[in-house]
């Protein structure tokens, strides 16, 4: 439990997905996918701990590896933190702008730091491969 409230120290509060308002409002709002995809070999607290996701101050989710999440977010520019922990708390940040309707973004670990790519489509094999996660 400690882990978990140190994790989100750098959060004031718990991001809440207007699905609703994204359905009613879709030219205002953009779909993200967020995926781990980080390389579990070299990482493999990407499994065990995960990546965790702060979008403009507020929590998100933490995803294991082959996990996915479906977000809605209101256009614009935002701010993305990616935080990982390997014995030490590794914090990344990085400012996002959302213009699209859909985004399919790939987090992956890196020595001391986080990492993402925009992709034009989910993998192939992405139904197969990866598990969709709620909330925390």
């Amino acid at each position: 439990m400690s882990l978990f409230l140190l994790s989100c120290a750098t959060a004031s509060g718990i991001y809440k997905n207007p699905i609703i308002e994204a359905q009613t409002d879709k030219a205002q709002y953009s779909t993200i996918i967020f995926y781990n995809e980080s390389d579990l070999g070299l990482y493999p607290s990407s499994n065990a701990i995960g990546m965790g996701i702060i979008i403009d101050g507020k929590y998100v989710t933490k995803l294991r590896w082959r996990r996915y999440v479906e977000i809605y977010v209101r256009k614009g520019l935002h701010e993305l933190q990616l935080y990982h922990w390997d014995v030490f708390k590794f914090t990344s940040r990085h400012k996002l702008e959302l213009n699209e309707d859909f985004y399919a973004i790939e987090l992956y670990f890196k020595p001391f730091s986080n990492a993402y790519f925009i992709k034009k489509e989910l993998p192939p094999t992405f139904e197969t491969d990866y598990v969709k996660v709620d909330f925390d």
